[in-house]
């Protein structure tokens, strides 16, 4: 079976972790038939490297209720079971310590109490895993480091190897300094540890390590031109594959050419119709004047092929102003 094409992998849900390595690369799949979102990465081999994926992931993940701070710290419809059913494969948890407990961590949106456990969490993903024994879930663990239950350094490492050996969750993790394929990573969370420790394990990074190159700006970048800023300087990273290095040369040669729509081709602009010629209002039997009467100046056809202006107004606001 040849291998699928990159069009192919992105059909089935899959294909670049914000790490080191690339993005959407061609892999070698298992079958070539669409997959269930829930079990994506079964449709992959073993020996494809975690960073050769794009991974979906959700930020502040168990966030979903904004009666558990305010509406800004409200980030999430879905719980998490429903996340992981739809595909998602990332999880960022935030944690602060357990108000009222000695060893337990809450999980927290900055001092917000979000009514879940790190137990919780991790119940969750290892009922997902068991379910679905061929995917694999990276989970940044944050110290949120926020509020009255904040925790120091130290103490966020005890409870979190409580959770590892006293509670035995530590099989369930991948906790070796490297990203494993996708094959030693099924049925397991992959730990990226965002809090101080002096472990080797994969590290966090907002920025760049050994393991995460972040692009983390999220102000000031709504128009284009911002997010292409932003992106290109890590598209031409050396360490990316020859086909991304060449899809983004293939990107700016078109942008450099005017050719900045590639589907559908541009159609040529067609000549502004002049005015058309009214006539004297038509008179109906009943002597009530009837609506004007107006001839086009050019054919039917072409009128076929002008665009169509469609102002948008959301359901009980005021139309916006005409540009």
């Amino acid at each position: 079976m040849s291998s699928p094409t990159r069009r192919d992998v992105l059909r089935w849900g899959a294909v670049a972790l914000p790490a080191v390595g690339g993005l959407l690369r061609p892999v070698t799949a298992r079958a070539a038939t669409a997959v269930d979102p829930s079990a994506w990465m079964a449709a992959l081999a073993d020996t494809t490297p975690l960073t050769a994926l794009t991974i979906p992931g959700t930020h502040d993940s168990c966030c979903t209720d904004p009666w558990h701070g305010t509406e800004w710290s409200h980030t999430q419809n879905w719980g998490l079971p429903e996340q992981l059913q739809r595909g998602i494969r990332f999880l960022d948890i935030r944690c602060n310590g357990l108000a009222g407990t000695a060893d337990e961590l809450g999980i927290y949106h900055s001092d917000a109490y979000q009514y879940l456990r790190l137990q919780d969490v991790l119940d969750q993903c290892r009922d997902f895993l068991a379910t679905c024994p061929g995917e694999a879930v990276v989970m940044r663990v944050r110290n949120e480091y926020a509020g009255g239950n904040r925790l120091e350094a130290p103490e966020f490492q005890r409870r979190i190897n409580h959770y590892l050996d006293d509670l035995g969750y530590r099989p369930l993790f991948w906790t070796d300094p490297w990203w494993p394929t996708l094959g030693q990573a099924r049925g397991r969370i992959v730990l990226a540890a965002d809090f101080a420790n002096p472990w080797s394990v994969i590290q966090w990074s907002s920025a760049t390590n050994p393991w995460f190159a972040t692009q983390d700006t999220f102000q000031g970048i709504s128009l284009a031109p911002g997010r292409h800023r932003l992106v290109r300087p890590r598209l031409r990273r050396p360490g990316l594959p020859a086909d991304v290095r060449q899809l983004h040369q293939l990107r700016q040669r078109r942008l450099a050419q005017g050719q900045r729509r590639r589907h559908p081709p541009t159609r040529p602009r067609l000549p502004r119709r002049p005015p058309p010629t009214a006539r004297p209002p038509r008179h109906r039997p009943d002597g009530l004047p009837g609506l004007p009467h107006r001839r086009a100046a050019t054919p039917p056809r072409q009128e076929l092929h002008r665009p169509l202006t469609v102002r948008v107004v959301a359901s009980g606001a005021c139309p916006l102003p005409r540009s």
